[in-house]
């Protein structure tokens, strides 16, 4: 009796055993695809993670360093020379020839007195202009015969720059020069001029008289 109860109890026991190691093979065939699943995903995931980065990275550009100017020969243009217009700066004129100045100064003074005369051009009678032509043409200069074709012979100079020789010129009436004048002589900076006037003839006048500083306009230098 006793190696019967024996027996069974190994029979028993046996049968626990092999219940348990099914149920085990059992939750282990049920629970592998969970895990594999599991795997799946993560190794999906961490596929697409890693596709997304590198989507994300942009493909390296090598930095081209920017190529060095080559610098060219500058143009050779002609340089144009620029003259200073400040008002310190002094103007160089002409200088005026001793010898034909002081001969026209001295041909102009033998005129005094003559009578005025338009158009004229003699001593018995002259004008301004006529004035003029006769006593260059003595120092064998050709001027024009009116006052505003003579303003435009010879440089344009300063009033106080004016020397014996000289014309002076000025506008009596109307908007253009018809009126000439030789000066005389300058002292202390006042000028003095030979000219033919309408109603005294050949006379001296002065650039300080009220009336012909006022209508003074230009003077030049031809000699």
């Amino acid at each position: 009796m006793r190696w019967i109860k024996f027996i069974f109890i190994l029979l028993f026991l046996v049968s626990i055993v092999s219940c348990s190691t099914s149920r085990e093979r059992v939750y282990r065939s049920s629970d592998y695809p969970k895990k594999t699943e599991k795997r799946d995903r993560t190794v999906k995931r961490d596929r697409s993670s890693k596709r997304v980065r590198t989507a994300k990275k942009s493909p390296s550009k090598k930095r081209v360093r920017p190529s060095k100017r080559v610098r060219t020969a500058k143009s050779t243009r002609p340089v144009r020379e620029r003259t200073s217009t400040s008002k310190n700066s002094t103007t160089t004129y002409k200088t005026a020839n001793t010898k034909s100045t002081n001969f026209i100064v001295q041909e102009a003074q033998t005129y005094l007195g003559t009578p005025y005369k338009y158009g004229g051009s003699t001593r018995s009678g002259l004008d301004c202009s006529g004035l003029v032509i006769n006593v260059f043409d003595a120092a064998n200069y050709k001027m024009p015969r009116a006052s505003r074709e003579q303003a435009t012979v010879g440089q344009e100079i300063n009033l106080r720059q004016a020397q014996e020789g000289d014309l002076v010129f000025f506008i009596t009436s109307g908007s253009s020069i018809n009126h000439v004048g030789i000066v005389d002589k300058v002292v202390k900076g006042e000028v003095y001029f030979i000219h033919s006037s309408t109603s005294k003839g050949v006379i001296v006048s002065s650039m300080e008289e009220t009336y012909w500083n006022k209508r003074f306009v230009k003077a030049t230098r031809v000699l």
